[in-house]
C-alpha cells in the first residue's frame, strides 16, 4: 500500500480563514455487459437518491452525476435508491470512504433486467455445465470402444463423472450469483475475454488465454523473486510495491479463473487446489480465505480444512476491523455453517449469534444479511427441538425478506419451507401445508414449473400428506417431484434418490413392503454410485432397508443393514453424532423384536447417552428413546419400569411440543396399555380418551389411527361390562374403515 507523506506548512503571517469544504464527485451507472463477445458499457442513471450518513440527500443528474460537500476527509453512504432499481454491491453502504479526486462510482441495475439476466445466465451456465459432462461421458465411451480403457477403469472414471452431477446445481447457482453482478466495465479487456469464454462454455479457449501469460507456477516464482528483491532493495520502493500489488492481483485472478474452469468440469480436487493456492499469495486476504473455506466445505466436505481457512479469515478480520467489522460477522457465519454441518449445534448457535449481533449493529435492522442470520439461528433451534424459538427467528427472517426483497423472491420461498418444516414437526399439518404451498407458488412463478426447487417443495408437501395418513396424495406429490428431478437432473442424481426413498417410505407405511424395498434399493444404487459407499446418505438407505426387513420379520437381514449403517456413520461422523444414536436405536429395536432384551437395552442406552449429550435431556428425540426403553420393560412385564419411562417421554413431549402434539397421543396410548395389562380400566379409558381427542384434532375424524383408537376404547368398555358403549365405538371404527375402502376403490 502506498504511504502518503503530509507536509505541514507553518503560516508565519496573515489570518487563517474558515476551511473550504471539499466536494466529492460521483456518478451512478448500470453494469457493463458482454454481448456476443463484445463489451457494452453501462449507461448512466438519472434521478437516483444518494444519501450520505449524517448528511442530506442528493439526486443524480441526467448524466448520472452527483456531488456533495464534505466537512472532513471521511464519509459513509447510508442509502442509494431508485424505484425499480437495486444496488448491486450492498457493501458500499456504511463503508468508510475517504475524499478522493476520483469520482465515486455506484452501480445499479433495473430489477426486471437483473432478473432476466439471471434467468438467461442460469440457462446458459446450466447448458454449458451439462454439455461438458455429456462431452466427457462420450469421450470415455469412445476410449472404451477403442480398447484404450479397461472395463474396470472405464467404470471407475464413469462413477467419478456421475459424482459431478451432485454438485452441478450448486455450481450453477454459485456461478450465476457471481457473474450476474459483475460490472464488465471494471475488468480489463483480457479478463473480459476470459470471463466471456467461461460463461459461454469455451473452457479450452479460456485456458489457452491464461496460458499465453506463461506458467502460473513460474509466475508465482517470479512474484516471489520480486518480493525478495523488494525486501533487499529499498530504492524505488513505492514503484516496486505497486508492481508487486499489480502482479499479485493479476495472478490471484488467474488462479481463480483456473479454479472456475476446473469447477465447471466438476474436477473438484483440482478446483480446490487453485483456490487454495490463491490464499497462499496473501494469507491476510479475508475474502480469499472465506471463499476457499466455503468451497471446501460445500464440495469436498472436508470440515477441518474449511474451518482452518474460516478461522484464519477471522483472525485477520479481527486484527484489521476490530470486533464489529462485517468481515468478522461473515467469518463467524461461515464457522457456524461448518459447525452446523458437523452436527455441533451449540457451537453453530454461538457463532451465528455473534454474526447477528454485528450485522444488526453495523447494518440496518432489515438488511438481507440480518435475515440470513435469523434463518440460520432458526434452523438450529429447529434441530434442537425448540420449535417456538425456531418459528420466532424464521418469522423475523421472513418479515425482512418480504419487506426488502418482495413477496415473490426465491429466498422468501426458502423461508416459507423452513417455517413449514417446523409446523410439520409440531404435527400442525394444516399450517405446514399452507407454508409449503406458499413456497411452491413462488417457485413455480419465479423459477418455472420444472425447477429442482419446485421438486423439493413437492416432496415437502408429499411428506406432510404421508404424516397425515393420506398416502395417495403423498405418492402423487413425490412422483411429481421425481418426474422433475429425472428430467432436469438426470436419473442418477442424489435428489432422485431422495424421491425414491420418499416413495418407498409411503409404500412402507401402507404395508406394501415389496414396493418399499424396490424403491429403497433404487435409492441405494444411486447413492453408492454417485456418493461412494461410505457416505452418510448411503447409511440412511441401509437404515430404511433394514426397517423393511424388520417389518417383514427378517431380523437377521434387518440387523445386517442396520450394522452397515452404523459402521459408516461412526467412521464418517464420529462416535458421538446424532446419526450414530439413530443407528444404535434402530439396532436396539431389532433386538427387542427378536426378544433379546438385554442387547436392546444396551443399544438404546448408548443412543440415549449420545442424544442427551448433544441435544440436552428435554429433546423430542430423547423422548422417543425413553419410549423405546419403556417398550423393552413392557415386553418383560416390568410394568413399573415401563410406566416410569413412558411418563418421562410424556413429560418431555408436553413441555416441548405442547399438549396437543401427535406424539403426546402416542404416549397416552402407551401409558394406557400398561394400565390395561394391570387391569386398571378406568385409568386406561382416561388416557385413551385423551389420545383420541388429540388425534381427531390433528389428523381429522376419518384417519386410520382414529379408527384404531375407537377399537381400543371399545375393548376397554367391553372389559368394564358396558357392551353398548363398546359396540358404539366398534361401529365408529368400522365406519371409518369402510369409508377408506370405498375411497380406495373409487381411485
Amino acid at each position: 500500500m502506498k504511504k502518503v507523506l503530509l507536509t505541514m506548512m507553518v503560516l508565519l503571517a496573515g489570518m487563517i480563514g474558515p476551511a473550504q469544504a471539499q466536494v466529492q464527485q460521483g456518478y451512478v451507472k448500470t453494469k457493463g455487459r458482454m454481448i456476443s463477445g463484445k463489451h457494452h458499457e453501462g449507461k448512466r442513471i438519472a434521478n437516483v437518491t444518494v444519501e450520505i450518513k449524517d448528511r442530506s440527500k442528493v439526486l443524480s443528474k441526467a448524466d448520472g452525476s452527483f456531488s456533495f460537500p464534505l466537512s472532513g476527509k471521511k464519509y459513509a453512504l447510508k442509502q442509494v435508491s431508485k424505484q425499480g432499481y437495486v444496488l448491486l454491491d450492498q457493501d458500499v453502504l456504511y463503508r468508510q470512504y475517504s475524499y478522493s479526486d476520483n469520482p465515486l462510482e455506484l452501480v445499479m441495475e433495473d430489477k426486471a433486467q437483473l432478473e432476466a439476466d439471471r434467468r438467461a445466465l442460469e440457462r446458459q451456465v446450466r447448458s454449458v455445465t451439462e454439455a461438458e459432462l455429456q462431452r466427457r461421458s462420450e469421450e470415455l465411451e469412445l476410449l472404451r470402444e477403442q480398447n484404450k480403457l479397461t472395463e474396470e477403469r472405464y467404470r471407475e472414471l464413469l462413477n467419478k463423472l456421475n459424482d459431478d452431477y451432485e454438485s452441478n446445481e450448486q455450481l450453477v447457482k454459485s456461478m450465476v450469483e457471481q457473474y450476474n453482478k459483475i460490472d464488465f466495465d471494471q475488468l480489463d479487456d483480457f479478463n473480459r475475454r476470459v470471463s466471456d469464454c467461461i460463461i459461454n462454455g469455451r473452457l479450452d479457449e479460456a485456458d489457452s488465454l491464461l496460458r499465453t501469460k506463461g506458467s502460473l507456477e513460474e509466475r508465482s516464482r517470479q512474484l516471489e523473486r520480486l518480493r525478495e528483491a523488494n525486501r533487499q532493495a529499498r530504492a524505488s520502493l513505492e514503484e516496486r510495491e505497486a508492481a508487486e500489488e499489480h502482479m499479485l492481483q493479476e495472478l490471484a485472478q488467474d488462479y481463480y479463473n483456473k479454479h472456475l474452469i476446473f469447477s465447471m468440469r466438476h474436477l473438484n480436487d483440482s478446483a480446490a487446489r487453485y483456490i487454495e493456492l490463491r490464499t497462499t499469495l496473501d494469507t491476510t486476504n479475508i475474502d480469499w480465505q472465506l471463499e476457499a473455506g466455503k468451497y471446501i466445505k460445500d464440495y469436498l466436505a472436508d470440515y477441518n480444512k474449511a474451518l482452518h481457512y474460516d478461522q484464519r479469515a477471522l483472525r485477520h478480520a479481527l486484527a484489521t476491523e476490530g470486533s464489529e467489522g462485517l468481515t468478522v460477522a461473515n467469518s463467524y457465519n461461515n464457522i457456524g455453517n461448518v459447525n452446523y454441518s458437523q452436527g455441533d449445534y451449540s457451537k453453530a448457535l454461538e457463532y451465528y449469534q455473534k454474526a447477528l449481533v454485528i450485522r444488526e449493529k453495523v447494518l440496518c435492522s432489515d438488511h438481507p444479511d440480518v435475515a440470513i442470520s435469523y434463518n440460520n439461528i432458526g434452523n438450529v433451534y429447529h434441530d434442537l427441538g425448540d420449535y417456538a424459538k425456531a418459528l420466532e427467528y424464521l418469522q423475523k427472517a421472513l418479515d425482512i425478506q418480504e419487506k426488502v426483497l418482495g413477496g415473490e423472491h426465491p429466498d422468501v420461498a426458502i423461508s416459507y419451507n423452513n417455517i413449514g418444516a417446523v409446523y410439520d414437526d409440531q404435527s400442525d399439518y394444516t399450517k405446514a401445508l399452507q407454508y409449503h404451498r406458499k413456497a411452491l407458488a413462488i417457485q413455480e412463478k419465479v423459477l418455472g414449473s420444472e425447477h429442482p426447487n419446485v421438486a423439493s417443495s413437492y416432496n415437502n408437501i408429499g411428506c406432510t400428506y404421508s404424516k397425515q395418513g393420506d398416502y395417495a396424495k403423498a405418492l402423487q406429490y413425490h412422483r411429481k417431484a421425481l418426474a422433475i428431478q429425472e428430467k432436469v437432473l438426470g436419473s442418477e442424481h442424489p435428489d432422485v434418490a431422495t424421491s425414491y426413498n420418499n416413495i418407498g417410505y409411503t409404500y412402507s407405511k401402507q404395508g406394501d413392503y415389496a414396493k418399499a424395498l424396490e424403491y429403497y434399493q433404487k435409492a441405494l444404487t444411486i447413492r453408492e454410485k454417485v456418493l461412494g459407499s461410505e457416505h452418510p446418505d448411503v447409511a440412511t438407505s441401509y437404515n430404511l432397508i433394514g426397517d423393511v426387513y424388520d417389518n417383514q420379520g427378517n431380523y437377521a437381514q434387518a440387523l445386517e443393514y442396520q450394522r452397515k449403517a452404523l459402521a459408516i456413520v461412526e467412521k464418517v461422523l464420529g462416535s458421538d453424532h446424532r446419526t450414530v444414536a439413530t443407528s444404535y436405536s434402530n439396532i436396539g429395536w431389532v433386538y427387542k423384536r427378536q426378544g433379546d432384551y438385554a442387547k436392546a437395552l444396551e443399544h438404546y442406552q448408548k443412543a440415549l447417552a449420545i442424544l442427551k449429550n448433544m441435544l440436552g435431556s428435554e429433546h423430542p428425540d430423547v423422548a422417543i428413546l425413553y419410549n423405546n426403553i419403556g417398550d423393552v420393560y413392557y415386553e418383560q412385564d416390568d410394568y413399573t419400569k415401563a410406566l416410569e419411562y413412558y411418563q418421562k417421554a410424556l413429560a418431555i413431549r408436553e413441555k416441548v411440543l405442547g399438549s396437543e402434539h401427535r406424539t403426546v397421543a402416542t404416549s397416552y396410548f402407551l401409558i394406557g396399555i400398561v394400565y390395561y395389562n394391570q387391569g386398571e380400566y378406568a385409568k386406561v379409558l382416561k388416557y385413551y380418551q385423551k389420545a383420541l381427542a388429540i388425534l381427531e384434532k390433528v389428523l381429522g375424524s376419518e384417519h386410520p389411527d382414529v379408527a384404531t383408537s375407537y377399537n381400543l376404547i371399545g375393548d376397554v368398555y367391553s372389559k368394564l361390562g358396558d357392551q353398548d358403549k363398546a359396540q358404539e365405538y366398534y361401529q365408529k371404527a368400522s365406519a371409518i374403515k369402510e369409508k377408506a375402502q370405498e375411497s380406495g376403490k373409487s381411485r
